[in-house]
């Protein structure tokens, strides 16, 4: 029995789906326990809460000077502020007053305040007048020097208690359990069952009626000519949206639904080429398809109930994507259409490499950005493409296959690997490691097991690495002074927000935790993200949010794949969106150590979703439509929809 399909692995999925609904349901029936909500919109009721950025650090004030004051300020719209609370250390006083003055821009609002502050965490209570800054000043006669770490401005008083919280959190854990547990003694008694794939071939039923209309059309247009088609499909909708993005209408919702019109155009013409006959049922009664229908079922729901700013992204999977995966299952060589995103891939970075060397020069202290808005974005697009070379390297040593491809190869995958190293992005590394490191072993396990000769295998290494030291050296020169002109783009004239020029780790709710959790050392090893990942955990709620939050004056990606969906379509959908993370990981682990000694994709399959599941973790995965992670997998998912009883020409690649 395939593994995928074995009654263990599906028992496994059904456990980790059982105990991550109890532990997500407790968890937000535990907030809104504790703040007192009975919203579903706002199950975590605390207020408005504005972690400041500006005002934190060291500061010495002495009185009758310019160092008598520093400012408070939270670059969002004025508010009626009833709290600040700070969090001072290092202080050479026991006890200071303090002056507190409202501020809407240069305009004084209210009385000033005089509070005194000590090391510690300090309540201070405000009038609650309503204002953007406040301005700090000392009422004593005497200096003083302290560090602020951070500063808190809230609506409600801080409640938040640990213990408290997970109590709540127990009592609803046992509460579910009790009711989950009776329900399905009562369904197994009265030996009721649900057809939990009764949806998935009621899909397929709208696949089958719409494919089969265009069999005859598509069986009109040459093989390689269709194949050729959905190459050029692929590339020009990388490099169409993120000249969207570039040019600033990605995120306008005026824009949006006509992107998401073109990307289905473009999916269902690559579809409907893909048929190749008469299109027939599958077999998709696997935890990965149950995982992928219910986190678009999750979507749909929560978008009735919540309009998106994102729109209709359930709906295209559902649909469209659906649709695609299906005529993929359907094709007699399966392995080509993973060969065909390669290939995009490679064209597209092609491209790519001669628009960065003539138009988009490398700072000498920025990163290389390509012909994206950020550094971050092209060292992942570059990652994933090295991928592709990584594989069919792999191949070309397992084939014996040394000819120009193989040398074409291997400078692709140099270059690549170079504009990661100069991108600077750590997603990209943390997305090329995992590929990097399954070759290395791929290749020594080639040398000790005779397929590579030892000498020749060592010498070839060698000369790959100076080969690789000499071209990083030609590209970090080639992209700093070669480009003729410079194309700017709308984002890069930018200037950074005046919050983002001094970010500083902002607090949890319980201070104790704060101090391990949002340290000044965490905090730069993680470049800041642990800062929108408290604001993204404050406004969980179970039917999600129209955009991303305000935070600092502006909207705030969360840098976590799993909090993107949390908060834009509530926090069940986390369950299936983790699952399928899992199953394809597992999946693809387990094929690649199937088919090792193979010329398959699974290898290219395994570290691509690896990689890109560990960057999930870190970096801005739910862009739909424009993170190029987030194309290659939902462009890639259909592999693992194939059960293995259709799956022996997945194998097959030229």
């Amino acid at each position: 029995m395939q593994f995928e399909n074995s009654n263990r692995f599906v028992k496994f999925n059904k456990a980790i789906a059982y105990v991550l609904i109890i532990i997500f349901l407790s968890v937000a029936c535990g907030l809104a326990a504790i703040s007192g909500s009975h919203s579903f919109t706002n199950t975590y009721d605390s207020g408005k809460v504005c972690d400041t950025t500006i005002g934190t650090g060291y500061n010495v004030l002495s009185p009758g000077t310019d160092d008598s004051y520093f400012w408070i300020s939270t670059s969002d719209e004025p508010f009626a502020w009833n709290y600040i609370y700070m969090d001072i250390k290092d202080a050479n006083f026991d006890k200071a007053s303090l002056e507190i003055q409202g501020y809407d821009e240069n305009k004084q609002v209210g009385r000033p305040m005089v509070r005194e502050i000590e090391e510690g965490y300090n309540e201070i209570k405000i009038d609650g007048d309503e204002c953007s800054s406040f301005k700090v000043s000392l009422s004593d006669d005497e200096s003083i020097s302290f560090t602020v770490k951070f500063i808190e401005l809230r609506e409600s008083k801080w409640f938040f208690s640990m213990s408290k919280y997970l109590h709540y959190v127990g009592a609803f854990i046992i509460t579910f359990v009790l009711i989950s547990g009776t329900v399905i003694l009562i369904l197994r008694r009265k030996k009721l069952k649900i057809d939990w794939y009764g949806p998935i071939d009621f899909l397929q039923d709208i696949y089958l009626s719409f494919g089969n209309r265009f069999v005859t059309l598509s069986l009109k247009v040459p093989r390689k000519v269709k194949s050729a088609l959905r190459i050029a499909a692929l590339i020009f909708w990388m490099f169409w949206i993120m000249f969207i993005y570039n040019t600033g209408k990605y995120m306008l919702t005026a824009y949006f639904k006509y992107n998401v019109a073109i990307f289905c155009v473009l999916m269902l013409l690559i579809a409907v080429s893909m048929i190749e006959k008469p299109l027939e049922k599958k077999d998709w009664n696997r935890p990965v398809v149950h995982a992928w229908l219910w986190l678009s079922i999750c979507m749909c729901v929560s978008e009735f109930f919540i309009s998106k700013r994102f729109c209709m992204i359930g709906y295209v999977n559902l649909t469209v994507l659906g649709f695609y995966y299906f005529t993929w299952d359907n094709l007699t060589d399966k392995a080509k259409v993973i060969k065909e995103i390669i290939t995009a891939f490679k064209i597209a970075f092609l491209i790519s490499v001669c628009f960065t060397l003539l138009c988009r020069p490398r700072g000498e202290l920025g990163g290389l950005v390509g012909h994206t808005w950020n550094p971050n974005i092209y060292g992942i697009f570059c990652a994933i493409v090295l991928m592709g070379f990584l594989a069919s390297i792999r191949n070309h040593i397992i084939n014996r296959n040394y000819r120009l491809v193989f040398a074409a190869d291997m400078v692709g995958s140099m270059v690549s690997l170079s504009f990661v190293l100069l991108a600077g992005s750590r997603a990209g590394f943390i997305l090329a490691v995992p590929g990097l490191i399954f070759f290395l072993a791929e290749y020594v396990s080639m040398i000790t097991s005779g397929a590579v000769k030892p000498v020749k295998g060592i010498l070839s290494a060698v000369a790959i690495v100076v080969m690789f030291y000499c071209i990083h050296i030609l590209c970090a020169w080639a992209t700093v002074n070669l480009p003729i002109v410079q194309v700017v783009f709308s984002w890069d004239s930018q200037p950074p927000n005046e919050a983002m020029q001094a970010i500083i780790s902002i607090g949890m709710e319980a201070p104790s935790i704060q101090r391990i959790a949002f340290d000044e050392r965490v905090t730069s090893f993680l470049t800041a993200r642990n800062l929108y990942w408290m604001e993204y955990l404050r406004e969980i709620n179970f039917f999600g949010h129209e955009y991303y939050p305000i935070i600092w004056g502006g909207a705030r990606y969360p840098h976590n794949g799993i909090l993107g969906i949390i908060y834009r379509y509530g926090i069940l959908t986390a369950v299936p969106y983790i699952i399928m993370f899992i199953n394809v990981c597992v999946i693809s682990f387990k094929r690649y150590l199937r088919e090792r000694k193979e010329t398959s994709p699974a290898f290219y399959f395994w570290i691509c979703a690896i990689g890109i599941s560990l960057c999930m973790l870190v970096e801005n995965f739910e862009r739909p439509f424009l993170a190029t992670e987030w194309l290659w997998w939902y462009w890639c998912l259909g592999a693992v929809f194939i059960k293995k009883d259709n799956e022996g020409d997945l194998r097959r690649e030229e």
